[in-house]
């Protein structure tokens, strides 16, 4: 899925699950805060 131009506002997204989550959004293209 492309995540260009989409922001995502992913919540404990310091390790674990979230921090997956968070660098693959990023890797992907998204704005992650």
């Amino acid at each position: 899925m492309s995540l260009n131009g989409k922001t995502l506002f992913i919540s404990g997204g310091s390790r674990g699950i979230g921090l997956a989550i968070a660098l693959r959004a990023a890797r992907d293209g998204a704005n992650v805060t």
